[in-house]
C-alpha cells in the first residue's frame, strides 16, 4: 500500500496560507466566492480542477465532501495543467498530488487545518487530504476464463466496503475483462485514517493490475470507494 497527499495549491503571490477542509469544500462548491472571506486580498476565487474520472479529483472530492458538487472555472486533464493554470492566475485555487507540487515556486500549497502537506504528515495521518493506493497483483492461479461477466473474490485484504458496489478492474487487453468483488477488513495493513474504519468519510483507492511479471504494469480503472 502507498499513500498520496493531495496538496491544495494557490498562486505563489496569494496571501492565503491556511484553510480548513470545510472552507476548501465551500470554496469549491461556490459558497465562498471571494478571497477576502478567508483572509486574502479581495478577488473572485477561480477554482481549477481535474476532469471527471480523475483519481485525484475523486480523492479530493470524497475527502472534502464535494462529490459531484464542485463548480469549476477550468476542468483540466492533467496535473501539470492544473499547476500551470493556478500559477498564471493570482485568484486561482486547485489541487494536485504532493509529488507534482514539490519544488515548484510558481504555486504554493496551503496548510490544511494548520498542517502542511508533506511526506511525514501524510504518513502519520495528520494531513487530512490524502488517499491510499493499493497494488493488486495476479496470483499463481490460472487466468480467469474470458467471460464478460465472470467474477471472483480478490485475495488481497482491503477495507470493509460491503455497502459499496463491486470494484471493476480491467486490463488493457480488451479480451480479458475481470470483475472483482472486494470484501473483508484489512489484516495486513497498519491502521491509518485514510481507510473508512479508521476515520470519517470515504477512501479513494486506485487499483493497479499487474500482468504476469512486474516489468509491465497495466493501469486499471480508478474507482472511488
Amino acid at each position: 500500500m502507498a499513500l498520496d497527499g493531495i496538496a491544495v495549491i494557490v498562486n505563489a503571490d496569494s496571501k492565503v496560507e491556511d484553510l480548513t477542509v470545510e472552507q476548501i469544500g465551500k470554496i469549491f462548491t461556490g459558497e465562498i466566492t471571494d478571497w477576502s472571506e478567508v483572509g486574502g486580498d479581495a478577488g473572485t476565487i477561480s477554482c481549477i480542477g481535474r476532469e471527471a474520472g480523475s483519481g485525484t479529483r475523486d480523492g479530493f472530492e470524497s475527502i472534502t465532501g464535494t462529490k459531484d458538487a464542485c463548480k469549476l472555472d477550468q476542468e483540466l486533464t492533467s496535473t501539470g495543467g492544473v499547476i500551470e493554470a493556478v500559477a498564471g492566475n493570482p485568484n486561482a485555487i486547485g489541487y494536485a498530488s504532493l509529488s507534482a507540487v514539490e519544488g515548484k515556486n510558481t504555486v504554493k500549497a496551503v496548510t490544511v487545518g494548520g498542517v502542511a502537506c508533506t511526506e511525514e504528515t501524510v504518513l502519520n495521518g495528520s494531513y487530512a487530504i490524502q488517499r491510499p493506493f493499493v497494488l493488486v497483483t495476479k496470483t499463481a492461479r490460472p487466468c480467469l476464463p474470458q467471460h464478460k461477466h465472470s467474477s471472483t473474490t480478490l485475495p488481497l485484504p482491503l477495507p470493509t466496503i460491503s455497502s459499496r458496489p463491486p470494484v471493476r478492474c480491467r486490463s488493457r487487453n480488451k479480451q480479458q475483462k475481470r470483475s472483482i468483488q472486494v470484501q473483508g477488513t484489512p489484516s495486513g495493513f497498519p491502521p491509518h485514517p485514510s481507510f473508512p474504519q479508521h476515520g470519517q468519510g470515504r477512501a479513494s483507492i486506485r487499483l493497479l493490475w499487474v500482468e504476469a511479471v512486474p516489468a509491465k504494469i497495466q493501469k486499471g480503472v480508478k474507482h472511488g470507494l
